[in-house]
C-alpha cells in the first residue's frame, strides 16, 4: 500500500490479467476503496492498518480484476449496466480458465513467487462473488470531510464509472482512461459512442478543474485533459482507418491498435 496524497492510498493486485490498482480513500466518518481487485489478497487487513472506519466499495465495472474482492465487503456499489458482466465473469469455469491462462513470465517483473502468486489465486477462487447495490450516476458518497461523486462514463464496459474525489479535483479512472484502453470487448461501446463520452468527460474535467486522473491499470496521469485528448485522436484513428494491420494479442483478448504517442486503444471492426 503506498500513500498517493492526504488520507488516500493506492493498493495494487497482481492477478490473472496483470497489475490492477485499487484506492483507499479515508474520511472523518467512513473509507471509501475504489475497486476491489481480483479477491487474491486479504484487503479489509491491509485497510485496518491504515483506518478502522467503516468501508464502502465502489466499483468502476464489472470485471475479473476489479469487483471480485467484493466477498470480503458488506457494502458494494456496482453500475447495474455491468451486473451481467459481473455475474459472467463471477462464473466459476470463467475464473478457473482466466487465472489458467495467466502469463507466468510477469511474476518476475512484479517480484512476486509463484507461491505467492498460487495461494493468492487459491483465495481467489475459493469464494462466491459477493452481493452487490446498484450505483447511480451522480451519486455522491459523504465521508465526513470528503466527498466521492460517481460519473457514469459508458465506455470500456457499458456500465464503467468514474469516481471524483470532489475537494481534491482528483479523478480515479477504472479502465476508461487507461494508457491503453480495450474497447474490443462485447461489454465495450461503440467507438463513436466512447468518442461521445470522451468529450464529454473533457468538458467535465475542464469545468470541475480536474488536473490529476487514477486510472485502473498503470500510474497516475498529471494532465487528465491531455490524456483525454489522446485518446480521442486514438479513436479517430480507429474509426477512419481502411487498413487496421496486425492485430495484437493481449492475452485475455485481442484487438487492432490505434495509437497516439505513449497513449492507445485496442479495438475491434
Amino acid at each position: 500500500m503506498e500513500q498517493i496524497y492526504e488520507n488516500t492510498y493506492a493498493i495494487r493486485e497482481v492477478g490473472c490479467a496483470g497489475e490492477v490498482n485499487m484506492y483507499l480513500v479515508v474520511g472523518k466518518k467512513r473509507a471509501a476503496l475504489i475497486d476491489c481487485g481480483y479477491g487474491g489478497i486479504d484487503l479489509p487487513a491491509m485497510i485496518r492498518t491504515v483506518t478502522k472506519l467503516p468501508v464502502t466499495v465502489i466499483c468502476t465495472h464489472g470485471h475479473i480484476d476489479h469487483a471480485f474482492g467484493s466477498w470480503m465487503f458488506e457494502d458494494v456499489y456496482l453500475h447495474p449496466l455491468d451486473m451481467e458482466v459481473y455475474k459472467e465473469h463471477g462464473n466459476r469455469q470463467m475464473q478457473e480458465n482466466s487465472w489458467a491462462r495467466t502469463d507466468m513470465r510477469m511474476l518476475k517483473f512484479y517480484k512476486l513467487s509463484k507461491e505467492e502468486f498460487a495461494a493468492q489465486r487459491e483465495r481467489a477462487l475459493s469464494h462466491e462473488p459477493g452481493a452487490v447495490k446498484a450505483l447511480e450516476d451522480g451519486q455522491c458518497f459523504d465521508l465526513g470531510g470528503r466527498t466521492l461523486r460517481v460519473v457514469h462514463m459508458p465506455g470500456h464496459t457499458a456500465g464503467s464509472v468514474l469516481v471524483e474525489d470532489v475537494e481534491h479535483k482528483v479523478l480515479f479512472s477504472g479502465d476508461d482512461l487507461n494508457g491503453q484502453v480495450w474497447m474490443c470487448l462485447k461489454e465495450s461501446v461503440p467507438l463513436a459512442e466512447y468518442k461521445k463520452q470522451l468529450l464529454r468527460i473533457r468538458q467535465f474535467a475542464e469545468n470541475e478543474g480536474v488536473e490529476i486522473h487514477y486510472p485502473g491499470h498503470g500510474r497516475k496521469a498529471d494532465d487528465c485533459v491531455k490524456r483525454i485528448d489522446k485518446l480521442v485522436k486514438c479513436t479517430d484513428k480507429a474509426m477512419a482507418r481502411k487498413n487496421h494491420g496486425k492485430m495484437a494479442d493481449r492475452g485475455f483478448t485481442k484487438g487492432y491498435v490505434a495509437r497516439c504517442g505513449f497513449t492507445s486503444i485496442l479495438y475491434k471492426i
